[in-house]
């Protein structure tokens, strides 16, 4: 289990991204959320930021 790190009131993960929910790895990484932004936040297996794309 990787602890959540990030303040909620930052990321909205309530929509899907590649057609799979938040916190679903594939390919050894993993969409959290969307930052208030709009930029994707993905995570690799070891917890650190990685690119979503």
């Amino acid at each position: 289990m990787i602890p959540f790190r990030f303040a909620n009131s930052g990321v909205s993960a309530g929509d899907l991204y590649q057609g799979k929910p938040a916190f679903t790895f594939t390919g050894g990484k993993a969409w959290i959320g969307n930052l208030k932004n709009g930029n994707k936040m993905c995570i690799d297996k070891e917890g650190t930021g990685v690119g979503c794309d």
